[in-house]
């Protein structure tokens, strides 16, 4: 059992810091497509500093595929960034 004062994270504090400044809630960075998860309908996107998981509807985009997302989120608890594509 994990005890309340357990945190998953990416990075420690001085590399968060850095990756939430280099990228505030409304910047746009460009992706690419690593994985599928057809069941969850989600997939993976690797960034320059960074990956994130994409919820999709209809189609799924291609494996290799580079877009435009947005930052919509910074998780502070489990340091994570969550992205959503531009459209």
């Amino acid at each position: 059992m994990r005890s309340k004062r357990y945190r998953v994270s990416l990075w420690p504090g001085n590399e968060w810091t850095a990756i939430t400044a280099r990228y505030p809630v409304g910047s746009v960075v460009t992706g690419t497509v690593t994985d599928l998860f057809l069941p969850d309908r989600e997939y993976a996107v690797r960034f320059p500093d960074f990956w994130s998981v994409v919820q999709y509807d209809g189609a799924p985009p291609a494996v290799g595929s580079s877009g435009a997302y947005i930052v919509t989120r910074q998780l502070e608890w489990t340091r994570r960034l969550l992205v959503n594509p531009v459209e």
